[in-house]
């Protein structure tokens, strides 16, 4: 297979190389027909290759002509952006005609009139994109005054026609392998012909005329002869005849000679290519008609012959017909009879029994041993499902049946389809034929009143059914009754729930008639303006709007509503208390078949509160250069003035101390630009966010505070800060990407934590470290204790600095498994063995170390002696095991990281593919095309990354698919509740879907239970890991378990 493969490339590679030499060398051949004085030439024959090529090998020779002009252009030192614009302009014309021919002719467009027409028009169209894109090019490049702009488009333009016209009808015709040279007409006529041809346009053009000589008058010879040749020779030699003629045409007109040598040379330019493009046009517009007198000659034949036939086989079967007459006429009678019990049966109230008794009744009419109906499955239209089935003497169960390659398909396409017999060798791949035993077929489409075709409807034999043409119609008979019966269920279903959503809808529904007058409203209606139906029925929609509504709005609903467009505006007005209201309104009119306004439906909703929410935004006065928001002095006046007026009141006031998360990764890695223009963008976030009477300043760097006075109560400030936090719920869109950050709040309340302007601001900065310290993206109040913690957290950042060199940190390995319990790698997993407070875990040091910048040297530590370890696995014999290790945000968007991992690779000497790098989803969002260019450099390697905690971010499909990602992890937060929590299977169920969507393997991390792993195993997750199988162990217990994988007394878990 890869071998045919690379035969079609080396096929594809010729053709384009080959291509690209034939364009250049017939351009350098154009080149040299070109006039001196107009620097241009009469004939572009690339024009009609390039043409040629796409209608004869499709689009994707494209690179060839492409590759071809550019080198014709190159050839006459344009500059190469001259070069490649003019090219394109070459490309586009020849793609532009390919496409137009095929979509409105077809490939070879010379047989027919309207279809030599359609070429002749295009040929003239296109060229235009080339001369156009030329000129503009040329023009850019100041290679062309701008007085020779119309002369020099126009012959570029007429040159490219001629060269189609010429081009185009010689190659198609002597590329075109079926067709012959016309049979009996003899090769010497052909070769007479051409000498003669030759010899007068040498004549013609021979220096041996003056310019007023009348022997020129000779030129009126050559249209005789070109008629005579079209008629005798066709396309191949009438082409051939006329491309002899240009050519030396051509040659003369060049060197002076000949009858289209006028005062200019533009003159002679433009009369030499009317000429060429008004004789080819005549030859093949006269062959095309002459191609469809004769189709027309050959079908009226055809026709005389068979309706010859027909008669003769007419008067046969009238004789025989005769004998038969009686008993014809005696089972017409027994069949009529049965139609009425049959029409007879259809009516019930149940659209099952319904059903069925078509198709007992309709096996009955034609002896028939099965009889089925079905409607389609899907909107593919591929299958169907049976909605009443008969075998035999009974109702049989319903199934599903593939339509592709079997007589229902061919009834769809035909109407009707009939199969006398052997109707299962007839479509071999259909298995019910076959698993049935069925011989003969007749089946029919359901065809709905509005004209869709819905499903099908047949009765099928064991044996061969002799059906008689007068009886077919009868299926059609049942076709339409039961598409009848369908339609109206089907509308009467759609009622009910247009019904239900105009009842139970949330947004007022107002239906009007064409004066705009009320006619109905929903519930919504009264609940939004008090008016119950009663009250507006006959009034205008108007009477709920003010009193002088915009003059300019009813105009544009007016006119929108003409155009029969949806119209849509926030609308100002009143309930029936008094009380205003804002609304979002749209206007939907209903229109007849002839364009006239039925109804008007009017679908409001209310939007006052939101409006009083956004009219809540103030502005105070911007002192930041940078935001506008008031600076660190101001900050500190105002702050003073509110803490003497809280004193003096003896109320509660609060003081928030914002930082923001990660900003100095986006600062250092996507410049200072880019993180001053986020600054702006959080500064105006926070602005919407606060009340006026609230402060908000930038501190200083990324750092903000604010100012809430008279709180009254804590649950007040609490409220404030998770709006600062939803902030930043939405991505922040930056010039380059998009970024994801979050903030961490710090909060200072008086007079409990303080009585002073700077008591109050380092308590709150106390407690936003504090925030820090428990993960980020969260708000936390000073408590006394703070301080406490704050002196051993700062012993803690004493000793986390030390515990590098004092080789206090170890890795502990989570296993991970696939579904039949084979364990396939191992999580790298940090802990701190520190000397007093013995082992802790990640979360009691891994923040500091981000915040302190540590977390790049013991994220180094971290990838070495993972992959030294995985080596050392390997040396003593193990399986090769994938080891992953987590990156954390500051390591992920340090300069050096692909330098880190490149040195650990290289010094343990393993292979890269088995080692995999985990990343959270919110890291990989704070800088989507940073990390994008990151990951890209880091899989270059060969190395694997995988997202962690997946679902927890703010990660979208649109940035999923740019990740170059191999893996996805399900955060453990989601594993908990299976199978139990319905949620929780709703989102797993999701993530492992659109994983496979993108070819990514999913590990879902925490399996704590056998439940999860079944439900997670019976969802198509790949690799498993958690507790159910084992702890975080040390790689001695790693080792022990691949031990006794190798004496094959594997135990069920590892711990």
């Amino acid at each position: 297979m890869d071998i045919e493969k690379l035969k079609h490339h080396l096929r594809y590679l010729a053709l384009c190389a080959t291509l690209s030499f034939v364009y250049y060398l017939s351009g350098r051949l154009g080149l040299s027909l070109a006039f001196e004085q107009a620097g241009v030439s009469p004939v572009w024959p690339p024009t009609g290759i390039a043409i040629s090529a796409v209608l004869i090998f499709g689009f994707r020779v494209w690179p060839g002509i492409m590759l071809g002009a550019l080198l014709v252009n190159l050839s006459i030192a344009l500059p190469f952006s001259a070069a490649i614009l003019i090219a394109l302009g070459n490309t586009l014309e020849a793609i532009v005609a390919g496409y137009l021919l095929i979509r409105c002719a077809e490939r070879y467009p010379f047989t027919q009139v309207n279809h030599t027409a359609w070429f002749i028009a295009i040929a003239v169209m296109a060229p235009m994109f080339s001369a156009t894109i030329g000129l503009v090019s040329l023009s850019m490049h100041n290679l062309i005054e701008a007085s020779e702009l119309g002369i020099v488009w126009s012959t570029w333009w007429l040159g490219d026609i001629v060269g189609a016209l010429v081009i185009v009808p010689l190659l198609l015709t002597w590329f075109r392998p079926h067709e012959s040279m016309n049979g009996g007409v003899p090769v010497m006529a052909l070769w007479g012909t051409c000498l003669v041809s030759l010899g007068l346009a040498l004549l013609i053009f021979s220096p041996w005329h003056t310019e007023y000589d009348p022997h020129q008058l000779l030129i009126f010879m050559m249209l005789p002869l070109l008629i005579w040749t079209a008629l005798r020779f066709h396309h191949r030699g009438s082409t051939l005849l006329v491309t002899v003629f240009s050519g030396i045409a051509i040659s003369g007109t060049l060197v002076g000679y000949g009858p289209f040598v006028m005062e200019s040379t533009n003159q002679s330019l433009l009369t030499l290519q009317a000429s060429v493009g008004a004789i080819m046009v005549t030859i093949l517009i006269l062959i095309a008609s002459q191609e469809e007198r004769k189709r027309v000659n050959r079908r009226l034949l055809q026709v005389q012959q068979d309706l010859e036939a027909k008669v003769g086989q007419r008067t046969h079967e009238l004789y025989t017909s005769n004998k038969q007459l009686a008993q014809e006429v005696t089972r017409q009678h027994q069949l009529g009879e049965t139609l009425k019990s049959l029409l007879n049966a259809t009516n019930f109230t149940s659209n099952d029994q319904f059903l069925q008794s078509c198709v007992k009744d309709l096996a009955n009419a034609y002896g028939a041993y099965f009889a089925f109906i079905g409607i389609f499955s899907d909107k593919t239209c591929q299958s169907i499902k049976t909605l009443a089935v008969w075998a035999g003497d009974k109702v049989e169960d319903n199934f599903s049946y593939r339509l592709r390659g079997t007589p229902c398909e061919d009834a769809m396409n035909h109407n009707v389809e009939l199969i006398s017999s052997r109707a299962a060798l007839h479509y071999p791949e259909d298995k019910l034929l076959n698993e049935l035993e069925v011989d003969s077929y007749f089946g029919a489409p359901l065809v709905a009143p509005s004209g869709e075709t819905i499903g099908i409807i047949a009765v099928m034999d064991k044996k061969a059914m002799d059906i008689e043409e007068w009886v077919k119609p009868v299926l059609g008979l049942f076709a339409n009754r039961v598409a009848l019966e369908l339609q109206r269920q089907s509308t009467h279903k759609e009622m009910e729930m247009a019904a239900s959503v105009f009842k139970e809808s949330a947004e007022a529904i107002v239906i009007c008639d064409s004066e705009d007058k009320i006619l109905r409203v929903n519930p919504a209606f009264y609940k939004i303006t008090g008016y119950s139906q009663i009250e507006v029925v006959g009034q205008s929609p108007q009477l709920l709007q003010s009193d002088r509504p915009i003059q300019s709005m009813l105009h544009n609903r007016e006119a929108a509503l003409k155009k029969n467009d949806i119209w849509q505006c926030e609308v100002s007005g009143y309930r029936k208390n008094g009380e205003h209201f804002l609304s979002w309104q749209t206007v939907i009119p209903v229109k007849d078949e002839n364009g006239d306004t039925q109804q008007i439906i009017y679908i409001f909703s209310d939007i006052t509160e939101r409006k009083l929410f956004e009219e809540h935004i103030y502005n105070l006065a911007h002192h930041d250069s940078l935001t506008q928001l008031p600076n660190r002095v101001a900050f500190q006046l105002q702050m003073n003035t509110a803490l003497e007026r809280a004193k003096r009141s003896k109320t509660q006031m609060a003081v928030m101390f914002i930082d923001l998360d990660h900003f100095k990764m986006i600062n250092d890695t996507s410049g200072h630009p880019v993180g001053d223009l986020l600054l702006q963008q959080v500064a105006e976030r926070f602005k919407r966010a606060l009340r006026k009477e609230d402060v908000i300043s930038r501190f200083g760097g990324d750092e903000f505070t604010v100012l809430l006075s008279n709180t009254r109560t804590d649950n007040a400030t609490t409220v404030v800060a998770r709006k600062l936090l939803a902030c930043f719920y939405e991505p922040f869109k930056l010039p380059s990407s998009e970024v994801v950050i979050s903030a961490s709040i710090g909060i200072g309340v008086f007079p409990d934590n303080g009585d002073s302007v700077d008591s109050l601001m380092m308590n709150a900065d106390s407690a936003m470290y504090r925030a820090k310290e428990k993960g980020r993206n969260c708000f936390q109040f000073y408590t006394k204790e703070m301080n406490q913690y704050a002196q051993e957290r700062l012993e803690l950042e004493l000793d986390l600095r030390k515990a590098l060199e004092r080789d206090e940190f170890v890795l502990h390995y989570q296993p991970q498994f696939d579904p039949n319990g084979r364990i396939i790698g191992c999580e790298a997993l940090i802990r701190w063995q520190h000397p007093d407070k013995g082992l802790l875990s990640p979360g009691e040091f891994i923040n500091m170390a981000e915040i302190t910048g540590l977390i790049v040297p013991i994220g180094k530590w971290v990838i070495d002696t993972a992959c030294m370890q995985h080596k050392m696995w390997l040396s003593q014999g193990y399986p090769a095991l994938n080891i992953s290790v987590n990156l954390s945000g500051r390591q992920f968007l340090h300069h050096d990281l692909l330098e880190t991992v490149k040195n650990a690779i290289t010094t343990s000497g393993i292979t890269p593919s088995c080692l995999e790098l985990e990343l959270t989803e919110s890291i990989m969002m704070v800088n989507v095309e940073e990390t994008i260019r990151t990951l890209n450099a880091i899989s270059s390697l060969g190395i694997h990354m995988s997202i962690d905690d997946f679902g927890t971010g703010y990660s979208s499909m649109s940035c999923l698919k740019r990740f170059p990602v191999n893996k996805l992890k399900i955060d453990q937060s989601f594993v908990r509740g299976l199978p139990q929590d319905k949620e929780d299977v709703a989102i797993v169920k999701s993530i492992i879907v659109m994983a496979h969507a993108l070819n990514l393997t999913v590990i879902a991390e925490g399996v704590e239970t056998l439940e999860q792993l079944e439900f997670l195993k019976s969802s198509r997750c790949e690799e498993f890991q958690g507790y159910y199988f084992s702890r975080p162990i040390l790689a001695a217990d790693i080792e022990q378990y691949l031990q006794a994988l190798a004496d094959e007394d594997v135990p069920k878990v590892v711990n």
